[in-house]
């Protein structure tokens, strides 16, 4: 089973990644200054999800309150925790999913989940979403179209 939406952003690991996935990812927190700050080492388990600034785009898929408080860069990708928000060492969602554990689904081509953090679903609207706790209030992830049939079925649903 492999951990992408489509061939879009195809991640297939190469055998000796499969043998070395990330227990830990090298980030920087945004909340202190980002860039010049030190690297630290994140538990995979914390992670709720990450993406890419394509997530925040015209039609963002990403329903949260940080949203609009810092222009995110192109090229990079980005962490969200409970309580804090990353920029990652990795460049692409591909580069850093290949190495991940099959918790993690892509349901956007710039936005994948942390199956494990999802805690809440509304697929009874227009937008298809999934919900995830931080420290302070939920925030939301639409599942894109082509996303939807993989992550239902996941599901049971």
């Amino acid at each position: 089973m492999t951990n992408t939406i489509d061939d879009s952003f195809s991640s297939t690991p190469t055998h000796q990644d499969e043998t070395r996935l990330l227990s830990h990812i090298a980030v920087r927190n945004l909340s202190r200054g980002g860039v010049a700050e030190r690297v630290t080492l994140l538990r995979v388990e914390e992670i709720l999800y990450f993406f890419t600034a394509g997530a925040l785009s015209q039609r963002p898929v990403i329903d949260a309150k940080w949203r609009d408080l810092r222009p995110f860069s192109p090229g990079r990708v980005y962490v969200r925790t409970t309580t804090d928000l990353f920029v990652s060492q990795y460049r692409t969602i591909a580069k850093i999913l290949a190495r991940l554990p099959n918790q993690f689904i892509g349901i956007h081509k710039s936005l994948v989940v942390n199956f494990h953090q999802i805690k809440d679903l509304d697929f009874d609207g227009k937008l298809k979403r999934v919900g995830v706790v931080t420290a302070i209030s939920s925030e939301w992830l639409t599942v894109s179209r082509r996303a939807l049939k993989r992550f239902r079925s996941m599901l049971g649903m």
